[in-house]
C-alpha cells in the first residue's frame, strides 16, 4: 500500500475511533464508568492521527498521484489534528 492509501485508512480509523469514544461517553452513567476504555481509544485514535498527517504529508512529498485517497486522508487528518487543537486550548 502507498502512503496515501495509508493516511487514508488512519482516517477512517481516526473517525470510527471518535464515534466509539461518543458512544462511550453518552452511555457513562453514575453507576457505570468508561474512563479507561475512553482514555485507551482516545490514545490509539490520536496515535493513528498523528500517523496519518505524517503519512499523507509523506505523501505528498513523494508526489504521489493525486486522488480522493491522497485528498482526504491529508486534509481530514489535518482537520481531526487541528480541532483536538482548538478544543484543547480553549478547553477550561
Amino acid at each position: 500500500m502507498t502512503y496515501k492509501q495509508w493516511s487514508f485508512n488512519f482516517f477512517i480509523t481516526v473517525i470510527f475511533l471518535n464515534i466509539l469514544v461518543g458512544i462511550l461517553v453518552v452511555k457513562s452513567t453514575i453507576f457505570v464508568s468508561y474512563e479507561l476504555q475512553i482514555t485507551i481509544i482516545g490514545m490509539m485514535a490520536t496515535f493513528f492521527l498523528i500517523a496519518g498527517v505524517i503519512l499523507g504529508i509523506m505523501s505528498y512529498v513523494k508526489k504521489e498521484n493525486s486522488d480522493y485517497k491522497k485528498k482526504i486522508g491529508l486534509f481530514g487528518n489535518i482537520f481531526f489534528l487541528l480541532l483536538g487543537i482548538i478544543i484543547s486550548l480553549f478547553n477550561v
